[in-house]
């Protein structure tokens, strides 16, 4: 059975319907290891996402390399190539994902902390973003 739930707010009612959805299980990436880890700076990273997807149209895929105290980002269309360089303060182990610049930029936004963590394995296992308040995962395309 459905059950009826309303929401008044101002001038505005807001009718909706309660539902027993239970959301995939997802306990295990928590368990996934996640060797190769950067400290980055949550503005940095998100001005230059902000920059490269002014000039993104439909496809918001970018790619992320992570070299050495480097992380790029990029994206390459049939007659546009942008790119953003982020210094890294540590040493990182060298790997090339693909991702989601939207998804990346939103997750990033509820973190409050002024670094935070991204920790990677490889372009096969999801990324996983942490702060005080926060893990994120975001699963990254070939």
């Amino acid at each position: 059975s459905k059950e009826l739930i309303f929401y008044n707010s101002e001038a505005k009612l807001i009718i909706t319907y309660h539902t027993d959805f239970k959301f995939p299980g997802y306990e295990f990436l928590l368990d996934i290891p996640h060797p190769n880890e950067i400290l980055i700076k949550k503005s940095e990273l998100e001005e230059s996402l902000k920059l490269l997807m002014a000039n993104l149209k439909d496809d918001k895929l970018v790619t992320i390399n992570i070299k050495d105290k480097e992380f790029l980002i990029s994206f390459k269309s049939t007659n546009l190539e942008c790119e953003q360089t982020i210094e890294l303060d540590n040493e990182a182990e060298e790997v090339n994902l693909k991702l989601n610049s939207e998804y990346l930029l939103d997750a990033i936004r509820h973190m409050n902390e002024d670094k935070i963590k991204i920790k990677y394995n490889d372009k096969n296992t999801p990324l996983r973003l942490e702060s005080e308040n926060y893990i994120g995962f975001l699963t990254l395309c070939n």
